[in-house]
């Protein structure tokens, strides 16, 4: 890409790295987790970030190329990467469009049609909300009350929007809706249909192209931001104060007693401090295959290589409370009209039902809820967006770099390989929107991370070799190595403590456990992804002819830093060959009569200031 425009501007990335914001909509962390999601952030995520921004910029390939020149035997890392990824954009697709359709349903009718309570939906009479002693701080709150299902608004998520089935394996069909006249008269589900739209928004952003694709998240990006700052400004300016600064207070009140308690096993302090790492984790793209193909978007310039890593940090510090400073002044007011009962706010339950509820009672006009709900599912589209162009960006480099071919019809290879990634996602997403939907997205989401620990440990290592092969300053590889080393074993450690003390846990949903039979799939699930590692392996030595003394350092080594082909980026060309050209064995010997020395125009180096 020397020479040529990078895709992607610094400018475009100061937005497009907005997105991981929006998960801090269902985990709004409390005063200790956020203090230590902000101590991870710039502790642990740094390290990583840098590097591969960096490697992935100077190099310009995405996360297998970079794997497959410099650490063969492991380019099946960079594969499980992508696939674990892949994973994650098929349960998150319906996920966010269920964002997308509240937006519409909440200008459906007036007023909300989720919050009456004479409906075919409404299951047993509607008292109101869960009454809870009052003394209960909602900044501490993590569980559903049991008798949640008896919130007109959790009724109409779960009977009538969804439809859920009272089985896990009771697919029945698609919810069909009948909550309006409109959608009577359509006489057919929906749902399906809305996630075979966003499917299709997500292959037009990727279809044409990494500057098309950069300009689509360049403008959603604002977008997310200029929502959220609208429902925020009325949120503040129309509703008490009052509310607001009490919710406020305690979210973020900092219990420091905590630390002098650490001997006693009930303490919170370590679930609000794992609660913080995995925010952070699971929103910042550390240990995915996304960062290495966003350095390789931003060319290969010196200035974006040093420093896009501080937008993805300080974009994340500055955004990461937004979603909460939101809903705050609607959540805290709803706390106030009704002092005795309970709301969730973590989880998309916080969405769904405890922001639905805050609508209806507190009579917000429905264009804010509209805006709301659009500016959730703009910040998902965004990740899926981002997510699945990885995915893309390193198929079509893997089938360029195979074939001469796939390299001139570049355009078109990209364009097919978008259609084919979104009709596999549509295939695998279909059965997310059943009534039995919500099921399949918890089990999902349960085990792709369940071996994340894993991930982390292989990919890290990865890193830390990759990048120590590169020439860069001495001083600066050690420092990043060693700090991105002892970054790969903290999170590892931690990742790996989440997963034992989780492994008792049986995840469930609606009184429905997830075990048994599903509880072997979802392990499957987990595994699954690993496997391109062996498989990688085998690949690796079957493409290296020679000794097996020669595979083995191909497949451990890579290819080293060629000393008569310096980076590109400074200008560089071939050495002029000596005269008369040696006709030696070294296959690294230039002569006039290669192609790269045409006559007519002899290379030069080109002295750098």
């Amino acid at each position: 890409m020397a020479g040529e425009v990078a895709p992607w501007n610094l400018l475009q990335i100061a937005f497009i790295v907005v997105y991981p914001a929006w998960l801090c909509f269902t985990r709004m962390p409390s005063g200790m987790s956020l203090l230590a999601a902000y101590i991870f952030l710039f502790v642990l995520c740094i390290p990583p970030v840098f590097i591969q921004l960096k490697i992935g910029n100077h190099q310009q390939k995405g996360i297998v190329g970079l794997l497959s020149k410099h650490l063969p035997i492991l380019k099946g890392v960079g594969i499980t990467l992508l696939i674990q990824l892949f994973l994650v954009c098929v349960y998150m697709v319906p996920l966010v469009t269920h964002y997308g359709m509240y937006a519409f349903i909440a200008i459906a009718k007036t007023p909300y049609v989720w919050g009456t309570h004479d409906n075919t939906w409404n299951t047993q009479p509607c008292p109101g909300h869960v009454e809870v002693a009052s003394n209960v701080k909602l900044g501490v709150i993590y569980d559903t009350p049991k008798s949640a299902d008896l919130l007109p608004e959790s009724q109409f998520f779960h009977c009538e929007y969804l439809q859920i089935s009272g089985n896990i394996s009771d697919v029945r069909g698609f919810p069909v809706w009948t909550f309006s006249q409109e959608v009577k008269n359509f006489n057919g589900s929906i749902l399906p249909m809305a996630m075979v739209a966003a499917w299709l928004f997500i292959f037009l952003a990727l279809a044409f192209g990494p500057r098309v694709c950069g300009w689509i998240l360049f403008v959603l990006g604002p977008a997310f931001l200029a929502l959220l700052f609208t429902v925020l400004g009325y949120g503040y300016s129309h509703l008490d104060s009052n509310g607001s600064n009490t919710f406020l207070y305690e979210l973020y009140n900092l219990d420091m007693t905590q630390f002098h308690n650490l001997h006693n096993e009930n303490t919170p302090l370590v679930r609000d401090w794992v609660s913080g790492f995995r925010l952070v984790m699971d929103s910042v793209p550390v240990w995915t295959a996304i960062l290495p193909t966003m350095g390789k978007m931003t060319g290969n310039g010196r200035l974006s290589r040093n420093i896009s890593w501080l937008f993805i940090i300080l974009v994340y510090a500055a955004t990461c409370q937004l979603p909460q400073l939101c809903m705050a002044p609607y959540i805290g007011n709803l706390q106030q009209v009704l002092p005795n009962q309970l709301f969730k706010i973590v989880g998309f339950e916080a969405i769904f039902t405890t922001m639905a509820a805050a609508f209806t009672e507190l009579e917000i006009p429905p264009v804010y809820a509209l805006l709301f709900y659009l500016s959730v599912f703009i910040a998902g589209m965004m990740f899926l967006i981002v997510a699945l162009f990885t995915i893309l960006d390193n198929l079509v480099e893997g089938l360029a770099s195979w074939s001469e071919t796939f390299q001139e019809k570049k355009c078109c290879v990209n364009f097919c390989a978008a259609f084919a990634i979104t009709s596999v996602g549509v295939g695998c997403s279909i059965l997310h929107t059943t009534q039995a939907g919500l099921y399949y997205i918890i089990i999902m989401d349960q085990c792709v991370t369940k071996l994340y620990f894993l991930t982390v440990a292989l990919y890290g290592f990865c890193l830390v070799i990759v990048y120590a092969k590169q020439n860069f300053g001495i001083l600066e590889r050690i420092i990043m190595s060693t700090w991105c080393a002892v970054s790969t074993i903290i999170t590892t450690a931690i990742f790996l403590y989440y997963f034992v003390t989780e492994l008792s846990t049986i995840p469930g949903y609606n009184n429905v456990r997830i075990q048994g039979t599903w509880d072997l799939v979802c392990w499957l699930l987990a595994a699954a992804p690993f496997i391109a590692i062996p498989a990688a392996m085998i690949h690796s030595c079957q493409q290296e002819h020679g000794s097996f003394g020669q595979k083995m350092k191909y497949v451990c080594c890579g290819v080293t830093q060629d000393p008569y082909d310096p980076p590109s980026e400074f200008g560089y060309h071939r050495p002029e060959p000596s005269a008369p050209p040696y006709g030696t064995s070294d296959t690294r010997t230039y002569t006039y009569m290669d192609d790269g020395y045409p006559m007519d125009e002899v290379p030069y180096y080109k002295t750098v200031d």
